[in-house]
């Protein structure tokens, strides 16, 4: 397949068989210039909204409107978005990266799924905080207490004790 392209180009002229722009020529599914425009006037006068709210704005209007994420790609492209604005929100939130290991363990079910015989798997995981190492990572059959203290004592025979443990789970399974 690579080897007709290459010979299809030096066919058609292009003996030098230099590496090409894949940008594509047209894009024929961009908005037209007239809908762009209105996105972008109605950014301008609410600068706060997103394009959710732009998108449902123009279609109360009557106007025709490109769906939410065609508007959010107009006001990236036309800077209206400021990089903080596009960035994912981290999952966690705030980070606790400790400065050596086994200061802080996180510790949690990981939800469960089903299986094929019908049963559940509770995935727990263990992560030492500064090396983001996964210390345990044991598949369940439940969430309760004699699992994860048989987990938590395995752990610790192999990799030490750890200052602090980060985790809902130790708070309620041992109990």
């Amino acid at each position: 397949m690579w080897g007709y392209k290459w010979l299809r180009r030096w066919q058609a002229g292009d003996h030098e068989l230099a590496d090409q722009l894949r940008r594509p020529k047209s894009m024929p599914k961009r908005s037209v210039p007239e809908v762009e425009a209105r996105v972008l006037a109605v950014r301008d006068k609410h600068p706060a909204w997103g394009a959710r709210k732009i998108a449902h704005c123009l279609k109360r209007g009557g106007q025709t409107v490109p769906v939410p994420s065609t508007v959010h790609r107009i006001l990236c492209r036309n800077e209206r978005i400021k990089p903080s604005e596009k960035a994912a929100p981290s999952p966690s939130g705030h980070r606790f990266e400790r400065d050596a290991p086994n200061q802080l363990w996180q510790m949690d079910f990981k939800g469960h799924m089903p299986l094929a015989d019908g049963r559940r798997c509770h995935p727990l995981t263990m992560v030492d905080d500064h090396s983001r190492y996964a210390l345990c990572l044991k598949a369940c059959a439940n969430e309760q207490r004699p699992d994860v203290q048989r987990h938590l004592t395995d752990t610790f025979r192999r990799y030490g004790l750890t200052a602090l443990i980060l985790g809902l789970i130790v708070l309620s399974a041992l109990r």
